[in-house]
């Protein structure tokens, strides 16, 4: 493991409010494994405070990612720093330092100059040997489908297996997705201490659109989305018991992790609880579109929450690859084709999706990612 240091001035005035500097190229067995990152303000001419950002970022060909930032209100003599908890990806391979300041108010002579320094830890991994055998597979195709257990009565397993057998994705997450891993939890516990008596705790806990109900129990607007239905089903020839919460897990599962690490640990909790009430305010809205509002009907399901993670995802990862019953594809042709398939269901009869939910859910997801996405345009 070696440690690279660099140290370097920026100096952001009215009109050049934002300055990229290139640091640093490793080689192909090299890893960012860790950094800090700190920033001080050494001087500001003609205004008291100034509002700047500045990013650590990592990079491989033109594609760049934020490793570590710091944004505040600066005045002189004032120091900032942070660390990195989680190594950067390994397909990066380049280091840069990008800063930006708001200098939309300020006079023409404006001036800032700060002291920025990076301290990072490089490891190499040593490249293994390639096999004597069969060439690689071609860069386009899928990877290898998931391996059965070995073990034949462990019956998450056996689920787990046949869930990644229908989807999963290629790009690992930058961070630990904890969140993620906290919602999986949760829904996994309520679902197991619910099955045994399910219809009592959805007359509970469900969503319904009958008035007297909705508006005088308005928790339920929350709870819905922590239920689940006992369902079984069969896919492609794979039997899914528990199909209900098992899709919705490994919708989340595929989905979440990435965008959990995007936008942060805190915002994604409240994405997907703010997703979550309005594809369900989006559902009784369509119940009573079609004249089945005052109908005893009982909603539950996380599927309008993680459709918004689906549609935070397209926003946030358009490029991504999923691999879709061992076919490869991009994954925002994967999301629009199952936001399309959603639209036909809509109108259609007999059946027990909350398709409107999901829809709902999908767009207002979409649309806090392009808030991100234009937020942190503004600022960087």
């Amino acid at each position: 493991m070696t440690k690279g240091k660099f140290k370097t001035k920026v100096e952001l005035t009215k009109t050049t409010n934002e300055v990229i500097i290139p640091l640093h190229a490793i080689g192909v067995n090299d890893r960012f494994q860790h950094a800090r990152f700190t920033v001080k303000c050494l001087e500001i001419h003609e205004s008291p405070t100034v509002f700047a950002g500045f990013s650590l970022q990592v990079g491989k060909d033109d594609t760049w990612a934020t490793w570590l930032d710091i944004a505040d209100i600066w005045h002189v003599n004032m120091v900032r720093h942070t660390l990195s908890t989680d190594p950067a990806h390994p397909s990066f391979k380049k280091l840069r330092i990008r800063a930006a300041a708001d200098t939309w108010e300020l006079p023409d002579d404006f001036k800032a100059v700060f002291h920025v320094e990076a301290e990072v830890e490089i490891t190499t991994e040593t490249p293994e040997q390639p096999p004597e055998q069969p060439p690689e597979q071609p860069p386009e195709q899928p990877p290898s489908p998931p391996s059965p257990p070995s073990e034949p009565f462990n019956v998450g397993k056996w689920l787990e297996y046949a869930l990644r057998k229908i989807l999963r994705d290629e790009e690992p997450p930058s961070c630990n997705p904890a969140n993620t891993r906290l919602l999986v939890l949760i829904l996994v516990t309520v679902y197991t201490a619910t099955l045994a008596s399910f219809n009592e705790w959805a007359s509970i806990l469900g969503l319904t659109p009958i008035p007297a109900i909705f508006l005088n129990q308005p928790w339920r607007i929350f709870t819905y989305m922590w239920l689940h239905a006992p369902i079984t089903e069969t896919v492609n020839g794979i039997v899914v018991p528990h199909a209900h919460i098992a899709f919705n897990i490994l919708f989340l599962w595929v989905f979440g992790d990435n965008v959990e690490c995007k936008i942060g640990h805190g915002k994604y909790l409240a994405y997907y609880i703010i997703c979550g009430i309005a594809s369900g305010l989006g559902e009784v809205l369509w119940l009573y579109t079609i004249g089945l509002g005052l109908q005893p009907i009982i909603i539950v399901g996380a599927s309008g929450a993680i459709s918004g993670i689906m549609g935070m995802y397209l926003i946030l990862f358009p490029k991504n690859h999923v691999i879709f019953f061992g076919k490869r594809l991009k994954a925002w042709n994967f999301l629009i084709l199952w936001f399309l398939g959603q639209i036909a269901l809509l109108f259609q009869t007999g059946i027990t999706i909350a398709v409107a939910a999901h829809i709902t859910g999908f767009l207002v997801g979409a649309i806090l990612a392009e808030a991100e996405k234009y937020v942190e345009r503004e600022i960087c």
